[in-house]
């Protein structure tokens, strides 16, 4: 079953992309970083992880500012309502604000 309004998205044509991310991702972690690392000094990351934190703290705001933007603030209510599949661009903000491309037609 393919959803047309995201079937252009990054990974979303088939779950195998995400499914090889994870799995590169848990090898990583698991096999390949601790044999790396075995005879090395832990690395020091104290500045990368404070602007890698402020970036995170900027994007989620963003993020929850479009959360709000995208209807919750102002288009729907709290009552149970239909799933709305059209391509009202209130619709499209609201289905996912990390593909901003999409969103603003900037394809």
């Amino acid at each position: 079953m393919e959803y047309r309004r995201v079937e252009n998205w990054l990974f979303m044509s088939s779950p195998l992309s995400t499914l090889f991310i994870c799995l590169t991702y848990v090898m990583l972690v698991k096999v390949w970083g601790p044999a790396y690392m075995k005879d090395r000094p832990a690395f020091q990351f104290r500045r990368t992880l404070v602007i890698y934190n402020a970036i995170q703290v900027i994007f989620s705001t963003w993020l929850f500012y479009e959360s709000l933007m995208g209807g919750w603030l102002f288009h729907y209510s709290l009552k149970c309502q239909p799933v709305d599949y059209s391509d009202d661009p209130i619709a499209v903000r609201n289905l996912g604000s990390t593909q901003t491309k999409r969103n603003y037609g900037m394809e």
